[in-house]
């Protein structure tokens, strides 16, 4: 958060890292991050044999980026960047109706998330 440009470490032990997380890890520097906190969450599976978390409802969400505060130009510039790698991800799963499933899925998460960028 505080250092936007280290490189990422890769070695044995982020490859096992990988192989033993639930969902799909985008390997990118998105610039903003968020803390969300929350009273509930819930496991749920994620279909490739590992089990997520699905976050409750926020209490108080923060955004961050580079060791401050991020601005709503920020936060969009980062969803916006990320975008065409989660539609790639979606045109790729195994049949015409997977994909219009993931897309559909993937534009409705766009929906929720856009009233929570800041003002």
């Amino acid at each position: 958060m505080t250092r936007p440009n280290m490189v990422r470490r890769e070695d044995e032990l982020t490859d096992s890292m990988k192989k033993n997380v639930g969902g799909v890890m985008i390997e990118r520097n998105p610039g903003v991050m968020l803390i969300w906190v929350t009273k509930g969450y819930r496991l749920v599976w994620d279909g490739r044999g590992k089990f997520i978390f699905s976050l409750g409802e926020p209490d108080s969400l923060s955004w961050w980026t580079e060791g401050r505060r991020a601005t709503r130009e920020e936060v969009v510039a980062s969803i916006d960047s990320g975008l065409p790698l989660l539609r790639e991800m979606c045109a790729k799963e195994s049949t015409p109706a997977k994909q219009e499933q993931a897309r559909k899925a993937l534009e409705e998460a766009v929906t929720r998330a856009m009233p929570l960028v800041p003002a």
